[in-house]
């Protein structure tokens, strides 16, 4: 496995690290050769043994159950869909059939994020948000600034990064 990081020094002696998946770089702070190369080791083995875990625990988690490491969260919504009344059956169809949750369906169980939930949140509550909004004004050319960001196509993504509304405070309905 070749390591992620790379040791390099600049004009001022001073080592620096890069990263040859990113291009980042930044500093060690230290002019020291040994120093540098111990925290650049640490760095290195930090990405491996999390590459490692994850590893470990798929081996874990499929000697438990042969199929976890590949169901998909559209496994989990046909289950889930399936319990209840038939009234509440329909309704979980129904709200599984959204959009929103295309970022998960063929999203394996164990390669899930918090990010993913975070953007599936963002993007269902925007719509409410939205319906809401034209409920109670009953245009909705009229947004809030927040909502017109929502409606005007911002990626969730870059949502994210920027915050809620374009002056940086949350405006609220």
């Amino acid at each position: 496995m070749q390591n992620r990081y790379r040791l390099f020094r600049r004009a001022e002696d001073v080592y620096y690290w890069h990263d040859s998946e990113t291009g980042k770089q930044g500093s060690l702070k230290t002019k020291i050769k040994r120093e540098a190369a111990l925290l650049l080791t640490a760095k290195n083995e930090s990405k491996r043994v999390s590459v490692i875990n994850l590893a470990v625990g798929r081996a874990y988690l499929s000697a438990h159950d042969s199929k976890m490491t590949t169901r998909t969260w559209s496994d989990v919504m046909a289950e889930f869909g399936s319990h209840g009344l038939p009234t509440t059956q329909e309704r979980c169809r129904r709200a599984f059939k959204s959009p929103v949750f295309d970022l998960l369906r063929t999203k394996a169980l164990v390669e899930t994020t918090a990010e993913d939930f975070l953007l599936i949140w963002y993007l269902s509550l925007g719509r409410c948000l939205r319906r809401v909004h034209v409920c109670y004004t009953g245009e909705p050319r009229n947004a809030v600034p927040c909502l017109a960001r929502l409606r005007d196509g911002i990626s969730p993504a870059e949502f994210l990064k920027t915050g809620a509304s374009s002056s940086g405070r949350n405006h609220m309905v």
